[in-house]
């Protein structure tokens, strides 16, 4: 990434989801709402809670699709 002289950028850094959707649906809402240039998992995504495979599905969405699912 190319960023003009002076400039700042947002990065968000998530880790230990643990496979909590509801968790990981609501930071990633806050991440986009502080606009964020870019994001970084750090791992831990699947592990003790009820949804490790849709924790994963949502983290290797491209990142324009990551909005909370609707009920």
């Amino acid at each position: 990434m190319l960023f003009a002289y002076n400039t700042m950028s947002r990065i968000a850094l998530i880790s230990d989801i643990h496979a909590n959707l509801p968790a990981l649906e609501a930071v990633m809402k806050d991440i986009e709402q502080l606009q964020c240039n870019a994001v970084y998992c750090l791992g831990d995504v699947v592990g003790y809670n009820a949804n490790p495979s849709e924790c994963l599905e949502f983290i290797r969405r491209p990142p324009d699709s990551h909005r909370a699912r609707q009920p």
